[in-house]
């Protein structure tokens, strides 16, 4: 019956250091180590069932105790990452908010100050000068499709070239 419980609690002392083992290294990766609390909790219950057997039976306590240590301090590290955490997104404040509002804004004014445009095109070939004057709505497509079209003039320019020559 003795070698039952010296089994018993050396098998506890190994999945204690495992998990002990796996919530320090996965405690110290940054982000990752909020997850660590649960290996780190395991690593710390199975030690304190595990140490009252061994004590009882006399059986070999190292990697109890050790499991238990390395749980304790890989919990500690994960419980501060997720202060820390906590924290930061507390004084974040509404920032998020703040840039949607800051886009929001800058849209609006842009489309105030090309809402209604002025331009003027000016074409001239040799003595002879052709302006065109004009406003633009934004809201009229058909207005918009035009000005595109005259934008193209450049070729109109080129073909009143060739025909002075």
């Amino acid at each position: 019956m003795t070698e039952k419980v010296k089994k018993n609690s050396q098998g506890l002392g190994i999945i204690s250091l495992v998990a002990a083992i796996l919530a320090f290294v996965m405690a110290v990766i940054p982000c990752v180590g909020v997850i660590a609390v649960v290996p780190g909790i395991i690593a710390i219950v199975l030690p304190l069932i595990g140490l009252p057997q061994a004590n009882c039976e006399d059986s070999p306590r190292g990697m109890l105790i050790s499991g238990l240590v390395i749980g304790i301090v890989a919990t500690f590290i994960s419980l501060s990452q997720i202060l820390v955490i906590t924290k930061v997104a507390e004084n974040s404040g509404n920032w998020p908010n703040q840039i949607e509002d800051l886009i929001d804004e800058i849209e609006d004014k842009i489309t105030t100050e090309f809402n209604d445009t002025d331009f003027s095109i000016r074409v001239e070939s040799g003595d002879e000068t052709v302006v065109i004057d004009g406003k633009v709505n934004s809201n009229n497509d058909k207005v918009l499709e035009k000005l595109e079209e005259l934008e193209g003039l450049d070729s109109l320019q080129e073909k009143l070239d060739s025909l002075e020559e």
